[in-house]
């Protein structure tokens, strides 16, 4: 019996043999097959076969025989490997080892120590044969650039995103960035287009726009969101999975340019732009080329300025061609992802079109009866499958960074009571982290605690995250207590492996003992008010949450005390920058808050 399954849509099956095929032969891929008894345990996997036999590997159908050749020959010897395997099963899918870690120990300091000794000093990103992006690992090191005022770490992150965005590893005509490179210099892309991954990259765009001020972080992250909203959202609302990688013709294809068809469509522009741009010397053999920026930083800045019409009228060309094939799931962990990405940007970038995303984005991710109760995905307006770990973790944080937005406190309601169901369904004992599978979800598998990340934070990240955010606004003091009783359990496993989890270190510093608060106290559009959410908003802010305060506010807030009444100086807008809620002297400028934020940062 042939099974195909589509790890989006289940990646609990996926996770699960991943660890098998990375245990059986020491990596893991996809595609993969894997051939099972029954009762589902694993006689051979490996990543992807052909049918036949080719370039010296078998052909799945050879396995195949041998395997049915094997029961019928030696059913007692198939039967005592089956046995053998299924009892070495549980070690090979059990997670890290927990216990708590040194005292004093800072996983966000060891994460980003041991990440820094792979870089890339020459291309950016990270050293090895291929170039991944790895989005969570940039981040974490820009925080901490930004956090220990290490300008080397912040450099590098610029770096990086700048040699992205001038290779073909980009999209050079749309915005878009492909998966990954096969080289070491983010010239010849895996051509599929990752809604998850563009939205991790916009992120980080922006924040490296608030920690420089370099407008060509600003461009890069715009056009990144301006195309996810012209080819990956959708009719019904939210947004597709992925671009594949191959159209008619072949993989990269659509991508791909001669100089003749160049020059036909820009005529006596064509030569300059050709010089700047096509690379057609690498990456394919049949006379076409990817566009990169060619040449040193100072090109790059030139033409991302100079060809724009001549990139425009490539793109309006290339729209003629067969396009890739686009997965229309709506996945709800990564449309979560949308909201909040689209919310970071109005905020930073101050794009009104972009807020009216996030919101209607996170109305449609909780668009079913019930808002706490979670789809995996949806397609043509049918909500598929119950929600994983990732989908409620990122839904949460998407609420919370919608109130950071507007200042709408039935975000914070919505997200206290997604925070509660959450607990309830995906954490199996105090303490513990919490599981990939929901408790009501029945399967044959077992469930597992996803800790380590791979091309996106995981569930436990950003869920511990979530409800630390959530308790430095929160009267009750529970979600506090799930997040730090976790973190301790996780402490010797940030020790052991602190390449394995970024985002999760990052998220450690919003543990109520390292966070700050801001809060201002003053009329949501009024001119003053809107002068010191400019100060936040334009800066990088490691660990902070934000609060705005109504001049009717409740005196005493039993929900959300952080956002209890707060006076207002002598009528005009005040911000209070506090740590543990106990805060500096109210400032009623700019000035005066920039300088707060200054001696008030989290000591490195």
């Amino acid at each position: 019996v042939s099974i195909l399954i589509d790890r989006e849509e289940h990646p609990d099956v996926d996770s699960h043999y991943m660890a098998i095929l990375d245990a059986m032969n020491g990596i893991s891929g996809w595609p993969a097959n894997v051939i099972l008894t029954p009762e589902l345990v694993p006689l051979f996997g490996y990543t992807y076969l052909s049918p036949e036999p080719q370039s010296g590997a078998p052909g799945l159908l050879d396995v195949a025989r041998y395997l049915v050749e094997s029961r019928k020959s030696g059913a007692s010897k198939l039967a005592a490997d089956i046995e053998t395997i299924k009892a070495q099963l549980p070690g090979i899918i059990a997670g890290p080892s927990l216990g708590t870690a040194a005292a004093g120990f800072d996983p966000r300091i060891a994460a980003a120590t041991a990440w820094w000794r792979r870089i890339d000093p020459r291309e950016g990103g990270f050293l090895g044969q291929g170039k991944f992006p790895r989005p969570t690992a940039l981040r974490l090191l820009l925080h901490e650039g930004v956090r220990r005022g290490d300008e080397a770490m912040v450099g590098h992150i610029t770096l990086t995103l700048d040699t992205m965005a001038a290779g073909a590893f980009r999209d050079q005509l749309g915005g878009l960035f492909h998966r990954y490179t096969v080289d070491g210099s983010w010239q010849i892309p895996h051509f599929e287009i990752m809604l998850v991954d563009n939205l991790q990259l916009a992120r980080l765009y922006i924040e490296a726009y608030q920690a420089t001020g370099h407008l060509r972080q600003r461009r890069v992250a715009e056009a990144i969101l301006d195309e996810l909203i012209a080819r990956f959202q959708l009719p019904g609302g939210g947004f597709a999975a992925a671009l594949d990688a191959d159209s008619d013709g072949g993989e990269g294809l659509y991508y791909a340019w001669t100089a003749d068809e160049i020059r036909a469509i820009l005529g006596p522009k064509a030569s300059a732009f050709i010089a700047a741009y096509l690379d057609d010397k690498v990456g394919r053999d049949d006379g076409r080329g990817y566009l990169r920026v060619l040449g040193g930083a100072a090109t790059r800045e030139d033409a991302e300025t100079r060809f724009k019409d001549e990139r425009q009228a490539l793109r309006a060309h290339r729209s003629a061609r067969p396009v890739p094939h686009r997965d229309n799931k709506a996945i709800t962990a990564w449309n979560a992802l949308a909201a909040s990405t689209f919310a970071l940007a109005s905020r930073v970038l101050g794009q009104s079109d972009y807020r009216r995303v996030a919101r209607a984005t996170l109305e449609f991710v909780l668009s079913g009866p019930q808002s706490t109760a979670l789809p995996r995905y949806r397609l043509n307006g049918a909500a598929i499958g119950a929600g994983f770990l990732e989908d409620y973790a990122f839904t949460l944080s998407a609420l919370i960074d919608l109130y950071e937005t507007d200042f709408h406190i039935t975000h914070l309601d919505n997200a206290r009571a997604l925070a509660t169901a959450m607990v309830q369904q995906f954490q199996s004992a105090p303490g513990k982290p919490f599981d990939m599978r929901s408790k009501r979800t029945d399967s044959p598998l077992p469930s597992v605690e996803i800790l380590r990340e791979d091309t996106h934070p995981s569930g436990n990240a950003i869920a511990l995250e979530s409800l630390l955010r959530l308790g430095l606004y929160s009267a009750a003091a529970e979600h506090e207590r799930t997040a730090e009783s976790v973190f301790a359990e996780l402490g010797r496993f940030q020790a052991d492996e602190p390449t394995a989890a970024p985002a999760l270190a990052r998220a450690w510093g919003f543990r109520v003992a390292v966070a700050r608060e801001v809060v201002i106290s003053g009329r949501s559009q009024a001119p003053d008010t809107l002068a010191l959410l400019a100060e936040l908003r334009r800066r990088l802010m490691p660990g902070t949450v934000v609060g705005l305060v109504p001049p009717n506010a409740s005196v005493l807030d039993q929900r959300w005390p952080l956002l209890a009444a707060r006076a207002m100086e002598d009528g005009h807008a005040t911000a209070y920058v506090c740590r543990k809620r106990i805060c500096l002297l109210p400032v009623t400028n700019s000035a005066a808050l920039a300088q707060q934020l200054g001696e008030n940062a989290d000591p490195p």
